[in-house]
């Protein structure tokens, strides 16, 4: 095992046993503030990824409609806006 990761994971198991000596309601607070600051920190890069594979999924599409050679007429042009637009 990392010494890096054993180090953490000490910490968490020492942080584990101060929060269980916490009173309730400090508990739940806690809980409720951590909740709060993971989601936001776990939300960000998905939703990232998520555009990211968005964007690629356009371009693969973009790429076979020129391979194809079915040029851009003003439907296309329509529909690549709108879905551009509507992914931010």
């Amino acid at each position: 095992m990392d010494k890096t990761y054993s180090l953490k994971m000490t910490n968490l198991l020492e942080l584990k046993n101060e929060i269980q000596q916490l009173p309730p309601d400090e508990i739940q607070q806690l809980a409720q503030w951590i909740q709060e600051y993971l989601g936001d920190v776990l939300d960000d890069p998905i939703e990232a990824k998520q555009k990211q594979q968005e964007d690629q999924k356009l371009a693969e599409a973009c790429a076979l409609v020129d391979e194809l050679e079915l040029g851009w007429e003003s439907e296309w042009q329509q529909v690549a806006i709108t879905d551009s637009e509507a992914s931010g």
